[in-house]
């Protein structure tokens, strides 16, 4: 049978873990004192960071050259109404050819 789009909206959200050596270890790897949630999305990997730690965040990624995240593929915002706010910045690396997506609370 069909989920009726109410029960839908009120499942939990299913959260898959990025596969062993995806870009999250190397976020991890290269940023040990940031904490971030790491989730397989349809396209990229997404880090959930907090809104203190997002910049160092971004920064890292533009500028190691593990990562060079030379693109910004997407930036916007979400409203979560009552919940509040959040920015979702989605990176590309040409050289590397890899992206990800990071997404913060405001």
């Amino acid at each position: 049978s069909r989920m009726s789009p109410e029960d839908r909206r009120a499942a939990p959200p299913v959260i898959v873990e990025p596969e062993p050596g995806s870009i999250a270890d190397t976020f991890r790897e290269l940023l040990p004192n940031i904490e971030f949630q790491a989730i397989q999305g349809a396209r990229d990997v997404l880090l959930v960071v907090s809104r203190e730690q997002a910049h160092d965040v971004l920064a890292e990624a533009k500028n190691n050259p593990r990562l060079q995240m030379d693109f910004l593929r997407d930036l916007c915002g979400v409203d979560y109404e009552g919940d509040g706010l959040e920015v979702v910045y989605q990176l590309w690396s040409y050289k590397l050819k890899h992206g990800v997506t990071i997404k913060s609370k405001v």
